[in-house]
């Protein structure tokens, strides 16, 4: 569960990361 969680949050802050970076190129 620790690790699966991990893995979601990962994910979820990579995504957050890549809309600033289109929001920023616009």
């Amino acid at each position: 569960m620790f690790v699966f969680g991990s893995v979601v949050r990962g994910r979820y802050i990579a995504s957050s990361d890549i809309d600033i970076l289109i929001l920023v190129e616009k």
